[in-house]
């Protein structure tokens, strides 16, 4: 299927790809913070914060790689249970659309404020609480759901991570 060196690529990429995301993350977190006089004051940077704790998520969970896998499947590195396997792809979803919505939310800021000429009071007041609700609503339910149905296990399944299969 995968040569030696394809499958070590493949499992050591996103170790480092993960490490990079979370130190970029966390570093925009402290940023925001720690070292910004507004901190969470303007619209756009709590909208920037839920996009970097949900990237946090996601590269975190990706970082582990297939340590997570259950032992027994044949891949390189697995030495985790169906339990380390569902909450790498509990992580890895909730974080991906987490992050996803949050870019769409992040886009919606800017079109209301550049191209309608929104005021960041108007946009707080009218549109920031959709910003947050759908993105953390949809993350977090679809997640708990899938979840709930074992949806996240790759075992005896072609994957090399444990992301939802069905």
């Amino acid at each position: 299927m995968y040569s030696l060196a394809q499958v070590i690529a493949i499992v050591f990429i996103p170790v480092g790809t993960g490490s990079l995301s979370f130190i970029a993350s966390a570093t925009l977190i402290i940023m925001i913070l720690f070292f910004s006089r507004i901190k969470l004051s303007a619209a756009v940077r709590r909208i920037l914060f839920g996009m970097c704790v949900y990237d946090i998520f996601f590269s975190i969970a990706s970082a582990v790689s297939t340590l997570a896998v259950p032992v027994g499947q044949g891949l390189y590195g697995s030495s985790g249970t169906v339990a380390t396997c569902d909450a790498q792809g509990f992580f890895m979803h909730i974080g991906s659309i987490g992050a996803l919505l949050y870019n769409c939310s992040l886009s919606i800021y800017y079109v209301s404020v550049i191209k309608f000429n929104m005021t960041e009071p108007t946009f707080t007041k009218k549109v920031e609480f959709w910003c947050h609700f759908i993105p953390n609503a949809f993350a977090w339910g679809s997640g708990i759901f899938l979840l709930a149905t074992n949806n996240f296990n790759s075992v005896g399944k072609s994957s090399l991570f444990c992301i939802c299969m069905n």
